[in-house]
């Protein structure tokens, strides 16, 4: 959960810091195949074994962690290397990434089990011990042939079956398991009758359902919501406010503007039942959006409301909650429950958590600084007010970043 939550901090801070940190490797444990997917599902087949799937990124700590530590281990390499065709699988790079959405994979490490045509058995994620790596493995094995698997869920829809009470397990079975169900969540609508497409208890079975990829359902949703109740619109938030997150970024990825702006407005029928971190996330998105399509008096209606909000927040409490989550994550080390001696490069993530907050706060009055001095002209009074504001980050954490922008809207403004 350490490394997990400490990865939420790189987010937030990206366009700031940019931690590298390198791996080890090693020849003895697990043995990766070498290959096509294609490939590796005729070995599964031909083997009679499943597939063992390592999702990474380049730039995850934790995936490091278990590629110095669990994945040569010679008890963990027995186990896999006897139960799986083990393929590792880089979820930003070539057909990696495709892989990655087929799988629903949003978090580093992944680790997906599939039988041998592409069905999902089993999955996991975060940093494992060796002893808990293993047992999860067993897991999958077993749960191969249980009864309620997806592959026979998959089978039964391939087959023709129909009915609501099925459509809906196996709906439930697909959110269990994080796997994309947008075709199935499509098939479940049109087999809805007519007098119940608008009952709120199907309205909450699809938004808790809903996924990570739009479909049919998610505008039902979305034109119903406020016909639920407070408590319910609060229930269903969090899928739904995760879907349309998603959809705006694949949109904003391909360059979808039309798509990219529809989500943003989508995202604003949410607005009753929004915490204050989806507040945030929701006005990076229209800086974002309205900087890049030049719409100056809607960008800077936006920058005034995040900046504004920034600019107050007195030292005191940035110190405060910078020792608060300090502690929260030192907590397993200081207690010997974690070893920080095994985490690649942990004395310089150490540095980053002394500074969360503040790193926060700083990356995202760089944000709309930034959108400010590429957007507005030079004898635009608002542009003093972003000045104010990139001090303010470079305070915070002085870098060459900060320093750079500061100085340039310095440059525009005299100009």
């Amino acid at each position: 959960m350490y490394m997990k939550r400490l990865f939420l901090v790189f987010f937030l801070a990206l366009t700031i810091f940019n931690n590298h940190v390198s791996a080890q490797s090693s020849s003895i444990g697990i043995e990766f195949f070498k290959g096509t997917w294609t490939d590796v599902l005729a070995e599964s087949k031909k083997q009679q074994k499943l597939i063992f799937i390592d999702f990474y990124t380049d730039w995850c700590p934790p995936c490091k962690r278990m590629d110095a530590e669990i994945f040569p281990d010679k008890m963990v390499g027995e186990a896999y290397n006897e139960l799986f065709i083990n393929y590792k699988v880089n979820a930003e790079k070539g057909n990696g990434i495709e892989l990655a959405k087929k799988f629903g994979v949003r978090a580093y490490p992944t680790w997906v089990f599939v039988d041998e045509l592409g069905n999902m058995v089993l999955r996991a994620d975060d940093y494992m011990s060796a002893a808990n790596f293993i047992g999860l493995g067993k897991r999958a094995v077993l749960q191969r042939n249980a009864k309620g698997s997806l592959a026979q869920f998959e089978k039964r829809f391939l087959n023709g079956e129909r009915e609501l009470a099925f459509l809906r397990e196996y709906i439930a079975k697909l959110t269990s398991m994080k796997v994309t169900n947008s075709s199935v969540l499509n098939t479940y609508v049109k087999c809805l009758p007519a007098d119940k497409i608008n009952h709120a208890d199907e309205i909450m079975f699809l938004g808790k359902n809903i996924g990570f990829v739009k479909s049919d359902a998610a505008q039902l949703v979305l034109s119903n919501f406020n016909v639920l109740s407070k408590d319910q619109q609060q229930e269903i938030n969090k899928p739904m406010f995760a879907m349309l997150r998603n959809e705006f970024a694949e949109a904003r990825k391909d360059k979808r503007y039309s798509d990219e702006e529809k989500a943003i407005n989508d995202i604003d029928l949410l607005l009753p039942s929004m915490n204050e971190a989806q507040l945030n996330t929701v006005n990076h998105f229209k800086l974002l959006f309205y900087t890049e399509r030049k719409d100056v008096n809607r960008m800077k209606v936006v920058g005034y409301a995040i900046a504004s909000k920034l600019i107050l927040i007195p030292d005191e409490i940035i110190d405060k909650k910078n020792q608060e989550f300090y502690n929260e994550i030192m907590a397993p080390f200081l207690s010997g429950k974690e070893d920080s001696t095994k985490i690649p490069g942990f004395a310089e993530e150490k540095k980053i958590i002394k500074k969360n907050y503040s790193a926060d706060i700083a990356s995202r009055l760089y944000m709309v600084s930034e959108a400010y001095f590429k957007t507005l002209q030079p004898n635009d009074r608002a542009l003093h007010d972003a000045l104010q504001w990139i001090e303010r980050a470079h305070a915070l954490t002085p870098n060459e970043a900060t320093l750079k922008l500061k100085e340039n809207i310095k440059a525009k403004i005299a100009s």
